[in-house]
């Protein structure tokens, strides 16, 4: 069988031209492949370029292995060359060009995705921002009301310092710190004069505001960050002092006493003086912490009331 080249060529040409119909009319037209493949028209007309290309490809291939059986060599390679130098640009040009619009067809497509995906990305991030400053706004509003409700529960609401109950948890945690470093802890009572009487003669409102200006005047002369003035019981006032000696914590009770003097409140029915006074006792641990605070409350109690014996408006030291 003699063949001619034109013929084969030909022949080529419809099954190239062929295969690129079919494959554009099956992406284009057949809607479950569509579906099945899950792309946008941009990537169909990649998808067909890529086609295209491989299908001329594949044509050369089985050309390569068929043509040499029922030909000469020579002649077979003839026809091949033929095939690439007078269709490769044509398939080469089909191809590109459906990759190249496919492409642009993406891009103008995913281009306002991609703008409208980033500008809600940074909405969310600004909501998101918003969010976490107002929850921790929202935090540490919670966080200031729990300590304010800490303070309000530890803190005499009459006289603004120290109630208590404040006083029992303030002690407690002095006295084991005293114990475990080994210094010393001073506890001062003290005691409005005859009060009961100030409040017979003068009333009640204005006993609470003798009780208000009398812990203002303690906590004046309070300047350690670790002493506490706290309001004992109805006019009974203590004073804790960490690290304390006796004698620096017989100094402070001095002071104290001198400060409520100095305020020169009325009090003509005190059997004292003419004025509002306190009477005070001092008590310090011993060096190796025996008893407990409350036994220390009690020294401090019972030399307020060797003050009072002596008569009043005095410091005595256990």
């Amino acid at each position: 069988m003699i063949w001619d080249s034109k013929i084969i060529m030909t022949i080529i040409d419809i099954v190239v031209i062929a295969m690129a119909v079919v494959a554009t009319w099956t992406f284009s037209k057949n809607k479950w492949l569509l579906r099945s493949l899950h792309v946008s028209s941009g990537l169909r007309l990649i998808v067909i370029g890529l086609i295209i290309l491989a299908a001329f490809y594949l044509v050369d291939l089985l050309i390569m292995f068929i043509f040499p059986l029922f030909m000469p060599m020579k002649e077979a390679m003839g026809i091949m060359n033929d095939l690439h130098l007078n269709y490769m640009w044509i398939v080469s040009t089909i191809s590109i060009g459906c990759i190249v619009i496919g492409l642009v067809y993406l891009i103008r497509r995913l281009f306002p995705r991609i703008i409208k995906l980033r500008i809600d990305l940074e909405e969310a991030h600004a909501d998101l921002k918003d969010e976490l400053s107002a929850l921790k706004s929202v935090e540490q509003k919670l966080l200031r009301n729990e300590n304010k409700l800490k303070e309000l529960t530890l803190i005499d609401q009459l006289t603004g310092v120290t109630n208590r109950r404040g006083y029992d948890l303030t002690v407690e945690s002095e006295w084991n710190r005293a114990r475990r470093t080994r210094t010393p802890l001073s506890l001062i009572m003290l005691d409005i004069d005859f009060f009961k009487n100030y409040n017979d003669n003068y009333g009640h409102p204005a006993g609470d505001e003798c009780l208000k200006r009398v812990a203002m005047a303690l906590n004046s002369k309070i300047v350690r960050a670790g002493d506490v003035v706290a309001r004992y019981g109805g006019e009974e006032f203590v004073v804790i002092l960490p690290g304390s000696n006796k004698e620096a914590a017989a100094t402070l009770a001095e002071l104290l006493r001198q400060a409520v003097e100095s305020l020169n409140i009325e009090h003509k029915v005190s059997k004292a003086t003419d004025h509002v006074t306190v009477s005070l006792g001092v008590a310090t641990t011993a060096i190796n912490h025996d008893g407990n605070y409350k036994a220390l409350l009690l020294e401090a109690d019972t030399a307020m009331y060797e003050a009072k014996k002596a008569g009043r408006n005095q410091v005595k030291i256990a």
